[in-house]
């Protein structure tokens, strides 16, 4: 029949099933492999989330030095006052880097940051990820 297929170019229904039944064969993959799959995903999001979290801790101590620079907002704090006389700026100051907002950590914007970058530290520490990922497939043979 195989044969007959190449010469006519047709196919019977038989050959058919009997291609699709092959293709539904299940193919047995070493057990070492799965659990190999299982680390590399776990690393790779672990890392991921961990960058998230360092990058959300960035972004929300922002927000909240935005939101303490300008009054408007309703949030008065030390940066519309100057420290040494209490006199009032105009416009108030807003901190030129992120460790002049993170600085306290007794205020809002020292908590999120360290909690962001703590949490994201410790993701990343644990996703094993320079033992887990592979840069390069360098086959089987060489392992």
């Amino acid at each position: 029949e195989i044969a007959q297929t190449f010469t006519t170019g047709t196919t019977t229904p038989k050959l058919i099933e009997v291609w699709q039944q092959k293709a539904m064969q299940h193919i047995p993959v070493p057990q070492d492999r799965i659990e190999e799959a299982i680390a590399r995903k776990r690393a790779s999001t672990m890392l991921m989330l961990g960058s998230v979290s360092g990058l959300s801790g960035f972004i929300f101590v922002f927000a909240i030095g935005v939101l303490k620079a300008f009054p408007e907002f309703g949030i008065h704090d030390h940066y519309c006052f100057r420290v040494y006389d209490d006199t009032r700026l105009k416009p108030c100051y807003f901190p030129a880097t992120v460790s002049e907002l993170v600085c306290r950590p007794e205020e809002p914007t020292g908590k999120v940051f360290f909690f962001f970058e703590f949490v994201g530290a410790i993701l990343i520490f644990i996703s094993f990820y320079p033992t887990s990922l592979r840069n390069v497939y360098i086959g089987d043979d060489n392992v």
